[in-house]
């Protein structure tokens, strides 16, 4: 019995050390990538100077990482490899910028990050990583000016996804599984090769107040359009202002305060 005891708290002992261990390791790197540009910042984290100086403790107390709640990297020319390992230490973080970098993916550990806005606009992203599609908390996504040629099925399970903005990308088709988020009050659609609108956007009659589809390759709007009632701003090119479905929205003023 006391051999296995002993054994038990040499396992437990070496568990300990090596959580220690990461911990001091992500913090470490996170410090390098902080402090390496002046107008980094970070907020909602205290004593946060301790939490980023490991190196002069003799025990690193993690509740200062759990606690920081947002993190800018932006405009650092960024990519994957440069991200610290340890990321989902970060169990308090809300807000993550990483827009205007060199990012084309990110970690798998990123989908256990409980973020209610991510922006990773301009970076060199070809698809959404199947992390984001992960983060069931998220409220704001904006991937805007990218690469984007597609958008995944799986962007259904952002089932409190409020904002999503992604104009500027290369989007010929939208998914069904778009439709399926409940809760979206802002689309922004503009500026890409979407060529249809599927007839199950009215599924985000309830909540959809925000749409932006200009300068894409849309030729007529889908039967049912007129069904988004508390849509209140409408973006649309010229050649659709016309269409039935629009005259419709048109009609319910209350709803509807510009048409450009």
């Amino acid at each position: 019995m006391e051999t296995n005891a002993v054994t038990q708290y040499r396992s437990d002992r070496r568990t300990l050390v090596d959580n220690i261990l990461e911990v001091k390791n992500f913090t470490r790197d996170i410090t390098i990538l902080v402090n390496e540009y002046e107008d980094s910042w970070v907020e909602d984290a205290k004593e946060l100077a301790d939490a980023l100086s490991p190196l002069t403790r003799t025990k690193l107390d993690s509740e200062y990482l759990s606690q920081l709640s947002l993190l800018n990297l932006s405009g650092k020319d960024l990519t994957m490899s440069a991200i610290p390992a340890g990321m989902s230490l970060l169990k308090g973080l809300r807000v993550l910028r990483l827009e205007s970098n060199m990012l084309e993916s990110l970690p798998d550990e990123f989908g256990e990050l409980r973020l209610r806005t991510l922006d990773l606009s301009e970076n060199k992203f070809t698809r959404l990583p199947a992390s984001v599609t992960k983060m069931s908390s998220l409220k704001g996504l904006y991937v805007e000016r990218n690469e984007l040629k597609a958008l995944p099925n799986e962007i259904s399970k952002l089932i409190n996804l409020e904002v999503l903005k992604m104009r500027m990308n290369k989007v010929k088709a939208l998914p069904e599984g778009i439709t399926s988020l409940a809760s979206l009050r802002v689309l922004d659609l503009s500026d890409n090769k979407i060529s249809n609108v599927p007839k199950s956007i009215r599924k985000l009659k309830d909540h959809l107040e925000v749409l932006h589809l200009q300068n894409n390759c849309i030729k007529r709007l889908p039967k049912g359009f007129a069904s988004l009632v508390n849509l209140r701003r409408l973006v649309i090119d010229g050649d659709l202002h016309a269409h039935a479905e629009v005259v419709a929205l048109r009609k319910l003023r209350t709803f509807v305060t510009s048409i450009y």
